[in-house]
């Protein structure tokens, strides 16, 4: 489902790594809870690293609604 996302920058397809990383590793969890917890590790360390942090966020906000929905279905 993650290879399905377009990202925009070099920043969020890094982020997109590490979200698939955490859900290839987080068996027994509920996804949903395993991308909030990435969304929000994410803003944090978004405040030293982006250049355009609201971008950024934005994007990883949307590509997280995107993915919970999918589970959803």
């Amino acid at each position: 489902m993650l290879r399905q996302i377009e990202a925009e920058s070099d920043l969020v397809r890094a982020a997109y790594e590490r979200l698939s990383d955490a859900a290839s590793g987080a068996e027994g969890w509920d996804l949903r809870t395993v991308i909030l917890d990435w969304l929000e590790a994410e803003l944090r360390h978004l405040r030293t690293e982006a250049s355009d942090t609201k971008a950024v966020a934005a994007e990883l906000l949307r590509a997280s609604v995107a993915l919970a929905n999918a589970l959803k279905q």
